[in-house]
């Protein structure tokens, strides 16, 4: 974890180049891009954990339970969760990446939790027979109802553009395995494109110079080989975001053709796109550019 910094990493790369341009940002910070402080703690609990009833309380509840007895499992359980709460105060700068990074205490809280309700149906049961029923159906239905709504909000989220996947299909067809590409989306596109990737925040040159020497220069000691473009990430406010390509950007492309040959290109045309951002809308597509140097 490179917040904490235990370990000296200076000497685990080596890269000589420097960029003289910085992104502005990143783009704007809504929903879970904000802090876990700026969506309120509450908020941060429903994302990351479901509803505070059936999940944090009841871990809350069987914590308590499990630290009432003093044994050699709550005294392991106890360290594990203090360093949950010595880590989460470093990682809250981005509840979605502090959901990440905390991610292996989940089960922790699912032991809680349900050492809560397996007592609270013990409690029940041994006062009157099928009344721990109660606790049951309350845990059935509200974990029913947290996935059904995670996953049709997790499915409106997380659908990727088909687009992308084509150009990728393109990319593992047409192109040598020794190609580098140059996009927001690299991580993505290492795994769809089966290509080596470099994200455009490492170097922010390439995409902020609009002088064509410095451009070609630091994609060729960078070893870019390919700029590859997402239509739907373009931004024709020219934000400057490091999320974004601006439109400035792949009108240098356009406008440098012969350094930046256009190999591939799916979805709507750039024309087609103004005509959407006009409107308001977003546009789907890619464009793969190879650099000639």
């Amino acid at each position: 974890i490179p917040y904490i910094g235990f370990f000296d990493v200076s000497g685990c790369s080596i890269n000589n180049f420097k960029n003289q341009y910085e992104f502005a940002g990143r783009v704007e910070q809504i929903g879970t891009e904000a802090s876990v402080y700026q969506i309120g703690i509450i908020s941060y609990l429903d994302f990351a954990y479901g509803y505070l009833w059936l999940v944090v309380l009841g871990a809350i509840g069987g914590f308590l339970l499990l630290f009432e007895k003093r044994d050699v499992i709550s005294i392991y359980t106890s360290l594990f969760l203090l360093l949950f709460f010595l880590l989460f105060p470093v990682v809250v700068g981005r509840a979605e990446d502090t959901a990440r990074y905390t991610l292996g205490w989940v089960p922790l809280f699912g032991l809680f939790a349900g050492v809560w309700y397996s007592k609270s149906y013990e409690f029940l049961e041994k006062n009157k027979k099928y009344l721990g029923l109660i606790v049951f159906l309350f845990v059935f239905l509200l974990s029913y109802m947290n996935v059904s709504n995670k996953l049709s909000v997790m499915a409106r989220v997380k659908q990727f553009s088909p687009t992308f996947f084509e150009a990728c299909n393109w990319v593992k067809t047409n192109l040598p395995e020794n190609v580098s590409l140059y996009t927001i989306w690299a991580h993505r596109a290492i795994y769809n494109c089966q290509r080596n990737a470099v994200g455009t925040g490492t170097i922010p040159d390439i995409a902020l110079s609009k002088d064509l020497n410095k451009t070609l220069q630091a994609a060729k000691m960078n070893s870019i080989t390919h700029i590859f473009i997402q239509k739907f990430s373009i931004d024709p406010e020219n934000k400057h975001y490091g999320e974004n390509y601006d439109l400035e950007f792949v009108e240098f492309l356009e406008a440098n053709h012969e350094y930046f040959v256009k190999v591939y290109e799916n979805g709507a045309s750039l024309e087609q796109c103004r005509q959407y951002w006009q409107a308001g809308y977003q546009c789907d597509g890619n464009i793969i550019y190879e650099i000639k140097y």
